[in-house]
């Protein structure tokens, strides 16, 4: 793993990554310098040169694939703090931020629920999707969202049209009944979809999306959303 090749790296780690490796965990420190030289190989100048300023020697492989792989083995070996500092850091490729977000399904707690909206709250177009992911892992794990997390939750399926209406249904599914007549709710949806919908490549389903989403949780919903913006 500390192999100046990322190629050499990414074989190693994909072989770590099978059920046999995980009797003997890798340690989370290995990972963890795996992804921080992968992203200094992958700087924003992109000159993939060690040192300051990109001097030095240059390391062959591809980075990107190198990050993928310990993502990963950091989801199989149980290092959920790997993901999450990929996941958290806005300076990361969007690639290996989305993929960590998925990832964090097989590691992340109920508790973790809240942190997890936040985050993708923080880029929706970008994480919307990576998250609902993660919550259906969680969802298939006995890890259901509280009757807080409805709206914020809702608010997050809303600024992203694309998601599909019945995977959110189906994590939404254990807080139903709060979200028709959660007093704050309203001005959430509202603000969610006013986003622009130029910046939705399936723009034109929103509406249906919406009224399906709608039907899925309750017969006082449909209306209730049609009542945002783009109606």
């Amino acid at each position: 793993m500390d192999a100046p090749d990322h190629d050499v790296v990414t074989g190693a780690l994909h072989a770590l990554a099978e059920p046999w490796a995980a009797v003997t965990p890798v340690a989370q420190a290995a990972l963890t310098r795996v992804v921080e030289r992968a992203e200094e190989d992958g700087g924003r100048d992109g000159s993939g040169y060690e040192g300051p300023g990109g001097n030095g020697k240059r390391r062959s492989g591809d980075p990107a694939a190198s990050v993928a792989a310990a993502l990963v083995v950091a989801a199989r070996h149980g290092h959920p703090a790997v993901l999450w500092s990929v996941a958290e850091n806005p300076a990361a490729a969007p690639a290996p931020r989305r993929r960590a977000v998925e990832l964090l399904g097989e590691r992340a707690e109920r508790t973790d629920i809240g942190r997890l909206v936040e985050l993708a709250a923080t880029d929706p177009l970008l994480l919307a999707g990576p998250a609902l992911a993660c919550r259906r892992a969680l969802h298939r794990r006995g890890h259901f969202p509280a009757e807080r997390d409805a709206g914020p939750l809702l608010a997050l399926a809303l600024a992203d049209h694309t998601l599909p209406a019945q995977d959110v249904a189906t994590v939404l599914y254990t807080c139903r009944h709060r979200m028709p007549d959660r007093p704050p709710l309203r001005q959430t949806v509202l603000d969610a979809a006013r986003v622009p919908l130029g910046r939705h490549p399936a723009g034109v389903r929103t509406g249906r999306t919406r009224l399906a989403f709608g039907r899925i949780c309750g017969s006082d919903m449909p209306l209730y959303l049609r009542s945002g913006p783009g109606y």
